[in-house]
């Protein structure tokens, strides 16, 4: 059951996790933390330490929570800290920690909050912490007046034009991703793109040049179409 959860969240890409977890659940601990480390892109690392509980002998291990610590290579003290709870086995995915803590919007559930389970676009405001030092949610309840497929179609992105593709575009956007799509203006052009529900558009950044990087977040270079 934990490693579905696991795997769920997306943290099985460490080898080395679930033979830890396996180790320590033989131990028959009732708390105890396993630390994690990877990076989706070549700009930063990404940390988590999950926090598991078991309230008696005869329950089950549980994921409560876990910490979560961005860090920018090239500028390390700027490093992004920030805590997900795990409620039943769900919640803010690694992936989608990254791409939250980025600065990015991601389409997801977030109970007990949301008592219907319908998914919400979130967004961390890094302007506001609670009193435990995390960022606070933005919640943008938007119902039919922000539809991803509709603010699509207002770009000249050549993926549109193959539903497969399109699919797999709308589910990277609503988990906060930054994919590469082609501009079809006077000549194809790359370019980055990300949700923006708070202006119900899309934000659009150019492809850096080759040998320049620049990260994406709460400051970035972006283009307005």
């Amino acid at each position: 059951m934990l490693k579905g959860i696991l795997q769920t969240l997306g943290f099985t890409n460490d080898p080395e996790l679930l033979p830890r977890l396996e180790q320590e659940l033989s131990q028959n601990q009732f708390n105890f933390q396993l630390t994690t480390k990877t990076s989706f892109d070549d700009l930063t690392s990404i940390e988590a330490i999950l926090y598991f509980y078991r309230p008696s002998r005869d329950t089950y291990t549980r994921l409560e929570m876990y910490d979560c610590r961005l860090t920018y290579l090239s500028e390390p003290s700027k490093s992004l800290f920030q805590t997900f709870d795990i409620d039943n086995g769900s919640g803010i995915t690694f992936r989608e920690a990254f791409n939250l803590l980025e600065g990015r919007s991601v389409y997801k559930s977030l109970p007990p909050e949301n008592s219907d389970q319908s998914p919400v676009w979130i967004q961390l405001d890094f302007d506001k912490q609670d009193d435990h030092d995390n960022y606070v949610f933005r919640r943008f309840r938007l119902g039919d007046s922000y539809r991803l497929e509709k603010a699509l179609e207002l770009y000249p992105i050549a993926e549109l034009s193959n539903e497969d593709a399109k699919a797999r575009l709308i589910a990277e956007l609503q988990r906060g991703d930054l994919p590469i799509v082609t501009f079809e203006v006077n000549r194809p052009k790359k370019m980055y793109i990300s949700a923006n529900p708070r202006y119900k558009n899309l934000n659009v950044y150019p492809v850096p040049e080759k040998n320049r990087k620049y990260k994406f977040g709460r400051k970035y270079k972006r283009n307005r179409y």
